[in-house]
């Protein structure tokens, strides 16, 4: 894991633990190689700790992030619906390969200007 692909709050592990990106994790990070650091891959399982349900035969998984947009996530990609964008009906599809729980905070910040809210030690 690189620093700079980290914010504040961002999940990672750390051996057999999960733990928050502080400070003083970036800091470190940007000055050391330790391969004790870790991204969390996205599992099912974390998606719907942060807030998505399952949708379709396919096992899409979907979370609305506000009144016409939603992400959707099926086997490593995210895709960004953006929906009655105009006056007619639109659908606007953004694809992006997300992996890790880092990956999904960020993109959500991006879109919503918010944090994610998801706690993996429960």
């Amino acid at each position: 894991m690189e620093a700079k692909e980290l914010r504040i709050g961002n999940w990672f592990k750390e051996y057999d633990e999960f733990r928050q990106v502080t400070y003083n994790t970036i800091r470190y990070l940007n000055n050391n190689e330790d391969e004790s650091y870790n991204p969390i891959p996205l599992t099912e399982e974390i998606l719907l700790k942060a807030g998505f349900e399952k949708k379709g035969w396919q096992q899409y998984l979907k979370m609305k992030i506000s009144e016409y947009n939603s992400l959707w996530y099926f086997d490593g990609i995210i895709s960004i619906l953006c929906e009655g964008i105009r006056d007619y009906d639109d659908l606007i599809t953004i694809k992006s390969e997300c992996k890790y729980v880092h990956q999904l905070q960020n993109l959500y910040y991006a879109l919503t200007g918010e944090e994610l809210e998801i706690d993996l030690n429960k």
